[in-house]
């Protein structure tokens, strides 16, 4: 019954039919909002496509360059109507720089809105999809973003339909946000219908809030995941790729090891690959990763669990641990029988051994100093003081107090020396580190006997291979333990 009721709500809807199959696996590659918001230019787009191809991204499957919001000028031609490249930002034109990172190997992505103006004010699609799919065809656009940038849900679906039906028959991959305004509403039938081929569902992740918000929309994607698993899959077979958003890798927010953790369960989700990070600098050069996180990222077996053939999202092994700690079992199915099992330790230890100790002292607050590392906006209380005590550089930090405690939430800074120029304030204290303990990790365990309840597994035994570090680990019997770093992952494939 529900795939009849499915099939008869498609029916309703005029159905694009693709000339071919445009992501026949999810998305790979970098966008600049994450990391650069307005401040985009011709010459950042040409240095971030160079930095792919001389750093190793599109060797390991990286293969695109997206330009996000704030590329056009602020309006469009008076006589044509057509959109018009910022002359200040892109001198050269959007085709140019098209045929620019085409001649490196890679596809250029390209922004644009259901709505008379962008997110950020500038000239949106809505009523002129036909003239601008023509316009991003002939300057060789290769994927867009369509975001949905006003609250009328009508108009957006009269756009995102629109803009599908004007991108029939091209090559261009139709990335939709349309589902992020709809609050978990989701009309799976009408993304396909409107020719989208993977969609954006859910809040943006926000760097500033750390790892809290990888914790909460890997939530939301858990709980939801018997919703969305359906869904997920190659355009071609009527589905879909689901999207959380951008990679966070390199951002001061994030430690080595949770950006390894994202990456581990975008994989598991099968989702869009796309980095947020800073690839190149100021002067155009390449921008160095972690050698760890970068050799992540590149893996070629992590790569090919995200983009499996068998193209069957995972999820959470169980239900959540309380208060988002503890640890969880994330599991996909794979082609050959194979299974990729994630073991995540999202533990943030505050007491005992594995904490910290400090000097709290209340009303104090500090300024921009240049001993400021980071600060983190929405963030947990815990997670603010283990940033501090998991990073070495950092000795002291400040944080929202209520009364003369911490607050749960609030903001807080850390700082890389004791010698801050600290002032009074009512509203938040300071903590100095004392003593710095050994921090390594705890013991998480899968049961083979969890894995064959759910349908997973039906063997006793497994060959185990750790993922990120390439290499064979034997027969497991029963059941698999690891030590994985505190907020950290390891990823493992199982093979009869």
């Amino acid at each position: 019954m529900i795939y009849l009721a499915t099939l008869l709500f498609m029916n309703a809807f005029p159905i694009v039919a693709w000339a071919d199959d445009r992501a026949p696996v999810p998305p790979m590659g970098w966008m600049d909002w994450e990391a650069y918001r307005c401040n985009v230019n011709e010459a950042l787009i040409r240095n971030t496509t160079d930095a792919m191809v001389s750093e190793g991204w599109l060797k390991a499957g990286y293969d695109s360059v997206h330009i996000d919001d704030c590329w056009p000028a602020m309006e469009r031609d008076s006589k044509t109507h057509h959109l018009l490249p910022d002359p200040v930002k892109f001198p050269s034109g959007i085709k140019a720089l098209a045929d620019y990172v085409h001649s490196k190997g890679l596809k250029l992505g390209l922004y644009s809105s259901a709505s008379p103006r962008t997110c950020a004010g500038y000239p949106g699609s809505e009523g002129h999809e036909d003239l601008d799919a023509a316009t991003f065809e002939e300057w060789g656009v290769d994927y867009l973003k369509f975001d949905a940038c006003q609250k009328d849900l009508d108009k957006l679906e009269t756009s995102y339909f629109a803009m599908g039906k004007a991108l029939n028959n091209t090559k261009i991959v139709y990335a939709c946000s349309w589902g992020a305004s709809l609050g978990g509403n989701w009309p799976f039938a009408k993304f396909v219908a409107a020719g989208c081929d993977l969609w954006r569902l859910w809040h943006d992740i926000e760097a500033k809030k750390g790892w809290s918000d990888v914790v909460r929309i890997s939530e939301h994607w858990a709980e939801e995941i018997d919703e969305l698993r359906p869904w997920s899959g190659p355009p071609s077979t009527g589905r879909g790729w689901h999207d959380p958003d951008q990679l966070i890798a390199g951002d001061p927010q994030y430690s080595d090891i949770e950006a390894v953790t994202q990456f581990a369960l975008w994989s598991i989700l099968s989702a869009p690959l796309i980095m947020g990070n800073r690839l190149v600098s100021e002067s155009g050069d390449p921008v160095k990763m972690s050698p760890e996180v970068q050799a992540a990222m590149q893996n070629p077996e992590a790569i090919a669990i995200a983009r499996d053939p068998l193209a069957k999202m995972g999820g959470r092994l169980g239900s959540r641990s309380p208060g988002d700690e503890g640890s969880e079992i994330w599991v996909r199915e794979l082609s050959n029988t194979a299974v990729a099992v994630l073991l995540w330790n999202k533990e943030t230890p505050t007491k005992g051994k594995h904490a910290c100790s400090w000097e709290f002292t209340s009303n104090l607050t500090a300024s921009n100093s240049p001993s400021r590392m980071v600060c983190l906006k929405g963030a947990s209380f815990n997670y603010t003081q283990w940033e501090c005590c998991s990073n070495p550089q950092c000795e002291t930090f400040s944080f929202s107090t209520a009364g003369h405690l911490p607050a749960s939430h609030g903001s807080g800074c850390l700082y890389n020396s004791t010698d801050v120029k600290w002032t009074n304030s009512s509203e938040n204290g300071r903590w100095i580190l004392n003593k710095r303990p050994a921090l390594t990790g705890a013991s998480v365990t899968v049961q083979f006997s969890d894995l064959l309840a759910a349908g997973i597994w039906n063997l006793t035994t497994a060959h185990v291979r750790d993922v990120f570090a390439q290499k064979d680990l034997g027969i497991a019997k029963d059941s698999f333990t690891a030590v994985v770093p505190y907020h950290g992952v390891t990823l493992l494939k199982f093979t009869k």
